[in-house]
């Protein structure tokens, strides 16, 4: 795109983590003005910490505030755009990552090494839960109509989000099944690392559910 004058140099960073920074930043944010350039960066070595202490809750959360950071009207309803979203915060911080990586039974939605004893293969799931709400919506109308508590409002709430919850649990699981089934983890068996298996489940355009293995950490 350059030599055919599409992009043209406004400065030059001569660290590698400065241009792949400004890469991913403009790529990523587009029209979105940080006032830290280093933001992504910060981000996206949260998610990596996350991966490294296998804990779900921790990588739930920073891949949220990462994904936060992108305009709501640039989010895509794909699971591919949350893949590349989270191969860029690997590129970012230099770690190896896959996408698509090919095996005698299927494709893996993704490989990640974090550090020389682990390995993620990673089952991804984007859901839409536009019908779910809609219900939700529909019951806190029917209940205005009726005798209208004010907790009632905090209490549909609460009941939509713990059925959210149950829902994304169940579709996690699902994801890790289909690394069993499509036994994704044997390309990876006898290197001398640890195989962990991990779905992410996104819904709400930047919410995350995730599972390692088998149990929630």
């Amino acid at each position: 795109m350059f030599q055919t004058g599409y992009l043209t140099i406004d400065r030059v960073d001569n660290t590698n983590v400065g241009q792949k920074i400004s890469f991913f930043s403009n790529l990523l944010s587009l029209d979105i003005s940080l006032e830290n350039p280093l933001a992504l960066k910060i981000k996206s070595e949260a998610i990596v910490q996350a991966f490294a202490n296998k804990s779900a809750l921790d990588l739930e959360t920073s891949f949220h505030q990462f994904l936060a950071m992108v305009h709501n009207k640039l989010h895509i309803p794909l699971e591919s755009f949350y893949q590349t979203s989270l191969m860029f915060v690997m590129a970012l911080v230099d770690h190896s990552v896959k996408i698509e990586d090919p095996t005698g039974d299927g494709y893996i939605d993704m490989v990640l090494e974090i550090s020389k004893t682990d390995i993620f293969i990673i089952e991804m799931k984007y859901i839409k839960i536009d019908n779910m709400v809609n219900n939700v919506k529909s019951t806190q109308t029917k209940i205005k109509k009726s005798s209208y508590k004010p907790e009632d409002q905090s209490q549909i709430q609460a009941n939509r989000d713990a059925a959210i919850r149950r829902l994304m649990n169940l579709k996690a699981i699902e994801a890790l099944k289909q690394i069993d089934e499509k036994n994704y983890v044997s390309k990876y068996l006898g290197l001398g690392k640890n195989v962990n298996k991990v779905s992410l489940v996104i819904y709400d355009k930047t919410k995350i559910y995730a599972l390692f293995n088998k149990n929630k950490i």
